[in-house]
């Protein structure tokens, strides 16, 4: 007797606990596409815009600088034979000097520009996370995981449109 209780309170438990398992919902997924966002929210057009608008006339200087020193380079190659040893050792000074100025311009843009990237994609993906978190408790999904991070997904699962119907604009 003691034997086959120690055989059927576990199956009755097993049986119980499948039960309810099985009783309660499957979770509902959702797929969002993050390169279709990236893609074609206007949100994201606008803050391209506004760094390109923000960073634009630096590019211009430094693309200027950039000319600049080539013609000075190119100058000392077409008449270094022609020049005076005091016009060659200035010409020389000067395209050091101007190569440093350059390169500081051309790092200091390049870290500005990161900086204002990384906070324009903080306040986006601040902004996708409400938007997201929006769609999922109207809906009634439990997850929503990014598209690249699954091998399939059922196209009804995809809320993609609903989330970017969300974002502002």
């Amino acid at each position: 007797m003691l034997k086959l209780l120690k055989v059927v309170v576990p199956a009755l438990l097993l049986s119980a606990s499948v039960s309810a398992f099985a009783a309660t919902d499957a979770p509902k997924i959702g797929i969002f596409d993050m390169q279709q966002m990236m893609q074609s929210s206007p949100l994201v057009d606008q803050l391209n815009k506004k760094l390109q608008d923000q960073f634009k006339p630096r590019q211009d200087k430094i693309a200027a600088s950039q000319k600049e020193l080539g013609d000075e380079i190119n100058k000392m190659n077409d008449t270094n034979s022609k020049m005076t040893n005091d016009d060659r050792t200035r010409l020389k000074n000067k395209i050091v000097s101007d190569r440093a100025a350059y390169e500081a311009m051309a790092k200091s843009y390049q870290e500005d520009l990161s900086k204002a990237q990384n906070d324009a994609m903080q306040k986006l993906m601040t902004k996708l996370q409400s938007a997201v978190s929006e769609v999922a408790q109207k809906d009634g999904y439990t997850l929503v995981v990014q598209k690249g991070a699954v091998l399939y997904s059922d196209p009804k699962s995809d809320v993609t449109s609903q989330v970017l119907d969300v974002m502002p604009k």
